[in-house]
């Protein structure tokens, strides 16, 4: 696909646990199997423009191939393309490369907030964009768009990330990747690893709207992948990936396979997301952990 912001050609992430002595001991016992391989296996991908949701039981690997699109991590084998504009450029695995173009394009919410504990929450927010070359973000701006309050966005300027709750540092960690999202003239995806999985119903619903509507913004331009466990999201996605623990394609449909829009598809990922977590909570550990994705749009 011409038009894909990334396309994705034999990708393959393996972990081997022979390379651990004492991790090799405990095989027999943590079902790894036999040759104690953990795999992200992806034949081909291509990840268009727009809000693409990824979903797929824990350990399956979305979170993996979240940082290998975003350059975090360059061990891995085969190719990535990526586009921006009408440039389009193979992925480094080179790591100077890789910090290049994520610098350049790649906006960032992780699992985990990951502030910075020795900076205020106004310093990690203005980070990324000075990162980016602009000094001029208003960080008040973005808090009070994120909290929904000016009085608390004016509090919590001050404070540092240990003095916020789980929460507020899942939030705050949402305006420092939006503020380089919106001020990097470049930018053009924003991961988003679980990024509401501290947040209430509310809370969550709201930040997810505010990373559409960047997303949206410039519909043909930007993409906006995220990763979660929230079947509730799936309506708001243009693009559904389901990544398969067990190995094989439990929809029926390929890796190259898209799907036309039919009234059938959301419970079919329902379905699949069922099917999934059965596969999670089988006693059948005795298989190599593989990466399947199927693509639903």
């Amino acid at each position: 696909m011409d038009n894909a912001i990334f396309s994705v050609e034999a990708l393959c992430k393996k972990f081997s646990a022979h390379a651990i002595p004492w991790l090799t001991r405990l095989l027999p016992r943590n079902g790894i199997g036999k040759n104690g391989d953990y795999l992200l296996d992806v034949p081909t991908l291509h990840i268009p423009a727009g809000v693409v949701v990824l979903l797929g039981p824990s350990g399956a690997g979305k979170s993996t191939l979240l940082s290998i699109l975003a350059g975090l991590d360059t061990d891995y084998k085969g190719t990535i393309w990526h586009r921006s504009g009408v440039d389009k450029k193979k992925l480094s695995r080179d790591v100077a490369g890789a910090d290049s173009i994520r610098r350049k394009h790649f906006s960032f919410v992780f699992q985990t907030s990951n502030l910075l504990s020795n900076l205020l929450v106004r310093d990690n927010v203005m980070l990324s964009s000075l990162i980016s070359g602009r000094s001029d973000s208003d960080c008040i701006g973005l808090l009070t768009k994120v909290f929904k309050d000016t009085s608390v966005a004016k509090e919590l300027l001050l404070r540092y990330p240990s003095q916020l709750s789980g929460g507020q540092r899942q939030r705050v960690a949402l305006c420092r990747a939006l503020n380089k999202a919106t001020n990097g003239h470049n930018v053009n995806v924003l991961f988003a690893d679980e990024p509401t999985a501290n947040l209430d119903r509310a809370a969550a619903k709201h930040c997810f709207d505010l990373l559409t509507d960047w997303a949206r913004e410039k519909a043909d331009q930007r993409l906006l992948l995220l990763a979660t466990h929230d079947l509730s999201l799936v309506d708001h996605a243009d693009r559904v990936i389901v990544i398969d623990k067990k190995g094989k394609d439990v929809c029926g449909i390929t890796f190259d396979g898209v799907k036309e829009k039919c009234p059938q598809y959301r419970e079919r990922i329902k379905e699949a997301e069922f099917v999934l977590r059965s596969c999670k909570e089988s006693k059948k550990k005795n298989q190599n952990h593989q990466g399947f994705c199927t693509v639903f749009s």
